[in-house]
C-alpha cells in the first residue's frame, strides 16, 4: 500500500471537459510560463520542511514561505483548509485526513500518492492572469469531495492570494456568503480571520468581484483606482478602512511594481523543488 493507504480513499467523479481537465496537461502557463510536472510520489517529511526552513541558501522568498506564519495550515470549513506549500507534509496531510490538493501554482510540482487527487490550477499570481475560469469546477470539486465526507486542501506557494481567491469562490459559491463577508475578519466564515497573511492580488479581486455578480446578482466589494506618485494603484474599498496596515502595503507595494516596470526590472526568481532529485533548485 502506499504511504497515505491510513486515509480516506478518494470517490471523485472524473473530470469533466473544461478549463480544469484542460489545465492538467497544459505544459506552459497561458502567461507563457513552464510548469513544473515532475510529480511527487514521495511525500516531503516534516523534517525535510524544517530543515528548508533553516537552509541559508535558499532564497529569502522561499524561507518565507517556509516559515511561520506563510508555513501554518488554516482551517476555513469543516472540509476546506487553506495553506502555503509548506504545509505539503507526510505528517500534515496525514493528520488532517487530506484526500483532495488543488494546487495553484505553475511552480510546485502535483501530489500522486495513493489516497489523493491532486489537480493543478497552473496560474501565476500576476494581476492579468486569469483565474476566474476555474472558479465554478474548483468549487464544484471542492463541494463534491466534501459532500462524500472528505477534506480538501487549497494550496498556492505561500497561500495567500492565488489559494486565496479559490477558496473565497467556493465560500460565496456553496456557503452562500457575499464576497466581502468571506474575506473579513469579523464575519462567522472568514478567511482574514483563519489565515491572517490571505490577500489576492488586484487582478484577482476584479475577477471575484464579476463572480459574485454572476452568482448573486450584485457586488459587495468595489475596487478604488486612486493615482500615487504617478502611479495608477487599485484597492479593494475596504481596505483603507477595516485593514489600513494591509491597504498601506498594497499601496506601497503597487507603486514599487509599478515603477519596477517603467525601469525594467525583472523579479528575483525563486528555488524551485525537483522531484527525481528531491531537492530545491
Amino acid at each position: 500500500m502506499g504511504c497515505c493507504s491510513s486515509q480516506t480513499q478518494s470517490t471523485l467523479k472524473p473530470l469533466k471537459n473544461g478549463n480544469l481537465l484542460a489545465a492538467q496537461s497544459m505544459k506552459v502557463t497561458k502567461s507563457g510560463h513552464i510548469i513544473n510536472s515532475k510529480p511527487v510520489r514521495k511525500l516531503m517529511l516534516q523534517k525535510e520542511a524544517d530543515r528548508i526552513a533553516r537552509d541559508p541558501t535558499c532564497s529569502p522568498d522561499f524561507l518565507t514561505v517556509f516559515n511561520p506564519p506563510l508555513s501554518v495550515c488554516n482551517k476555513l470549513t469543516k472540509f476546506v483548509y487553506l495553506s502555503g506549500i509548506a504545509s505539503l507534509t507526510k505528517e500534515n496531510l496525514e493528520k488532517l485526513g487530506i484526500t483532495l490538493i488543488i494546487n495553484a501554482t505553475y511552480e510546485w510540482p502535483n501530489i500522486e500518492v495513493e489516497g489523493i487527487t491532486c489537480y493543478r490550477v497552473p496560474v501565476d499570481d500576476g494581476e492579468n492572469d486569469d483565474i476566474s475560469i476555474y472558479f465554478d469546477e474548483v468549487s464544484d470539486k471542492i463541494e463534491e469531495n466534501a459532500q462524500n465526507g472528505n477534506k480538501t486542501l487549497v494550496h498556492c506557494m505561500a497561500g495567500a492570494s492565488r489559494s486565496t481567491s479559490l477558496v473565497l469562490a467556493y465560500l460565496m459559491k456553496y456557503e452562500k456568503i457575499n464576497l466581502k463577508n468571506a474575506f473579513i475578519s469579523n464575519a462567522f466564515i472568514s478567511v482574514k480571520k483563519r489565515r491572517e497573511t490571505a490577500r489576492p492580488n488586484v487582478g484577482f479581486w476584479e475577477q471575484l468581484i464579476k463572480y459574485e455578480i454572476k452568482i448573486k446578482g450584485q457586488a459587495s466589494i468595489k475596487m478604488l483606482h486612486i493615482t500615487v506618485d504617478t502611479v495608477q494603484v487599485t484597492v479593494p474599498d475596504f481596505y483603507e478602512k477595516d485593514y489600513p496596515d494591509l491597504y498601506k502595503r498594497e499601496i506601497e507595494k503597487q507603486v514599487k511594481d509599478g515603477k519596477d516596470k517603467l525601469n525594467n526590472l525583472k523579479p528575483k526568481s525563486q528555488k524551485q523543488f525537483n522531484a527525481q532529485t528531491n531537492t530545491y533548485e
